[in-house]
């Protein structure tokens, strides 16, 4: 499978397509004494390019590309220097044939496609760069987490409820029983005790209720 590759003053030379899209180009280079860093395509005889140069798979064979036996001309792309960031950053400047005398309609061919090219690069850019401000736009506009209410009290689980009852019942039985030394003759133990469980129902902010003492005490 070959094709005709014409360049220069009628010059042409063969090429097998039976290999990949990035063997193939580095071939023309090297046949037509161009620099290895020289961004180049083909184009058939309309000016229709081929656009091997952007290729995402410069892996796959050429003649995927390219029909056998047609004649195709060599193209330089000219492009703008890779800057930091700037519009112009690897913009299409320029599509040459490397013909000597190119028909015009293949010059005109060429330069349309360029312009196409530029305005498609520049669209992506600034499909780019708007997703990018939207990316940051929505990072910043988060919504915020809602304080909680100051008057809004949390009700408690019923296994904190249960504790805080054990606890006041255990109080109670203290004072009871604090009492009941009291009563009976031992207010050594009766008054530290009762005056322990008056400071913890007072740190504890609850009520408190004294027992009475049974009937026969009194």
């Amino acid at each position: 499978m070959f094709i005709i590759i014409k360049h220069g003053d009628n010059q042409e030379f063969l090429v097998n397509t039976n290999c990949s899209v990035l063997l193939l180009l580095h071939y023309t280079r090297r046949k037509m004494g161009l620099k290895k860093t020289d961004t180049i395509d083909l184009c058939d005889e309309t000016g229709t390019m081929k656009l091997l140069f952007l290729s995402k798979t410069p892996g796959d064979y050429a003649s995927k590309f390219l029909t056998a036996r047609n004649t195709y001309y060599v193209c330089k792309v000219e492009r703008g220097a890779p800057g930091r960031g700037t519009r112009i950053e690897n913009s299409y400047k320029a599509i040459v044939p490397l013909l000597k005398n190119p028909e015009p309609e293949l010059v005109e061919s060429l330069r349309t496609q360029c312009d196409f090219l530029e305005r498609s690069r520049i669209k992506m850019l600034r499909t780019l760069e708007a997703k990018r401000l939207a990316a940051m736009e929505s990072s910043v506009n988060l919504p915020a987490r809602s304080p909680k209410s100051g008057g809004a009290q949390q009700t408690p689980s019923p296994s904190s409820q249960l504790k805080v009852r054990v606890r006041l019942t255990h109080v109670n039985l203290v004072c009871y029983f604090s009492f009941l030394f009291l009563k009976i003759g031992f207010p050594c133990i009766a008054l530290p005790v009762l005056e322990l469980t008056l400071k913890t129902r007072l740190a504890w902010n609850s009520e408190i209720r004294l027992p009475l003492p049974p009937k026969c005490w009194d």
